[in-house]
């Protein structure tokens, strides 16, 4: 049974107390991808656009969002960790946005399960499109490690979320 949007909703506020003081919420999800959105309210900056840093924040955690869903789904336990992002400003964030962050293939989910298994920990680099008025204005970078916390599970055998 995959996490439902609440339950990921839910674990963000509850465990990231940031995320709900930015109004992150999470719109909508699959096994492949996640969509997260936030006012531009709650993340002006003195320009009266959006803040740099809670569109950084927004696209790192579209990322830890979709592999947080994800390896809950496969029912293991990990430490995940934003190891090394990189963000491009493209344009101005003048209203509500958007952050939607996707795996880029089952072959990169398959070599993540199989260092994961093997060797107790492995990264995977995400990208995350944050677009408003349906045009993307940035771009996250993230490389993310999973460590394992707990033995391995027959959740293992789920595999890669394309299958």
């Amino acid at each position: 049974m995959s996490a439902t949007i609440q339950d990921v909703q839910n674990y963000l506020y509850d465990h990231i107390p940031i995320t709900q003081h930015l109004g992150i919420q999470v719109v909508d999800a699959t096994d492949t991808w996640i969509k997260l959105s936030a006012p531009l309210a709650a993340n002006l900056n003195h320009r009266n656009t959006a803040f740099g840093g809670s569109l950084s924040s927004i696209g790192i955690m579209a990322g830890w969002a979709l592999l947080h869903r994800w390896l809950t789904d496969q029912g293991l336990s990990v430490r995940l960790v934003i190891q090394h992002s990189e963000m491009d400003f493209l344009k101005p964030v003048d209203d509500d946005f958007e952050a939607k962050c996707q795996f880029e293939s089952p072959d990169v989910c398959a070599r993540f399960i199989n260092m994961l298994k093997r060797k107790g920990k492995a990264r995977m680099t995400l990208n995350t499109d944050i677009t408003c008025h349906e045009q993307v204005m940035a771009k996250n970078k993230g490389d993310f490690v999973a460590v394992l916390t707990s033995p391995t599970t027959s959740g293992m055998s789920k595999g890669v979320p394309y299958a």
